[in-house]
């Protein structure tokens, strides 16, 4: 779907890939012109039909994938800068990896006071939605980040720097559809570029 996303530099996907990020709200629109419009078939979004499965997925259904792909997001930049306020539920289905790894980044960070600076900023790019069932996706998405994440100092003063790097890397989401929206379930790296842009020669 080629679908590019700008987010603002203010939130951290440090446990999906070990390493500095952001993710705020992102700005844009879906593109669906890349999709075979001959090979769309009719479904319905609720979970109710029949599997969809296909090496393209029906336009409609990619959109809503990816849209929910788009909200995931956004509610993680909520946590890079408020981990204190974060409820992984929101993101990844309980007792999953997905759940487990992102649990793991907000104690970390509600522990040492690491939050995303305003510093930086964070492009993704949902390459495609690769496979659709009715209730599992899988997505493959780039990334390019360079987000400045901070940490508190005891004693009140200027927070200090965490971590400034770039880097970029190639993922694939596997996310389930639940009675509250998509959540993740698994999240695997798998490529990565310290200083350097993946995304630029996709």
């Amino acid at each position: 779907m080629n679908t590019m996303r700008m987010m603002a530099a203010t939130a951290s996907l440090l446990a999906l890939v070990n390493c500095g990020g952001s993710s705020p709200e992102p700005t844009g629109e879906l593109d669906p012109s890349g999709i075979d419009s001959t090979r769309i078939s009719e479904f319905v979004v609720d979970g109710s039909t029949e599997a969809v499965a296909s090496s393209e997925p029906p336009v409609g259904e990619a959109i809503t994938v990816e849209w929910g792909f788009v909200e995931l997001m956004a509610t993680r930049a909520d946590c890079g800068r408020d981990p204190w306020s974060c409820d992984v539920d929101d993101l990844a289905v309980e007792g999953s990896p997905a759940h487990r790894d992102l649990s793991a980044y907000v104690d970390r960070h509600r522990r040492y006071g690491i939050t995303a600076s305003t510093k930086g900023a964070m492009l993704y790019d949902v390459e495609g939605v690769d496979e659709i069932s009715p209730d599992l996706a899988h997505l493959s998405v780039c990334i390019t980040d360079d987000v400045v994440l901070v940490m508190k100092v005891p004693g009140g003063g200027p927070p200090a720097i965490y971590d400034e790097s770039m880097s970029s890397y190639r993922m694939v989401f596997v996310m389930e559809r639940t009675t509250a929206g998509w959540r993740w379930v698994e999240f695997t790296k798998t490529d990565r570029a310290m200083g350097a842009d993946l995304c630029a020669t996709a």
